[in-house]
């Protein structure tokens, strides 16, 4: 059984570009019955989880400096409109 998470980061930043980050993390979640497995799978499955753990918190740390990016842009725009209108 597989529990899938989706996660969707999207940014649009001032010139237009947008960005999608999609990322799919698949929980896994053994019956009682399967629990007996090689230590192998299990040291890949924990593995596998850690990297995906990696992944996301890396995208997550994209969205939050591009959203950064995104208002030092705007208020940078707002500043010289406003020079510009003067």
């Amino acid at each position: 059984m597989c529990a899938v998470t989706n996660v969707y980061l999207h940014i649009k930043l001032v010139n237009r570009v947008s960005f999608t980050i999609f990322i799919t993390l698949c929980l896994v979640s053994l019956p009682a019955v399967s629990l007996v497995c090689s230590s192998e799978r299990g040291a890949a499955d924990t593995t596998q989880m850690k990297e995906l753990e990696g992944i996301l918190t890396e995208a997550r740390n994209l969205e939050s400096y591009l959203k950064e990016k995104k208002c030092n842009l705007r208020q940078t725009l707002a500043l010289i409109s406003n020079k510009l209108q003067s």
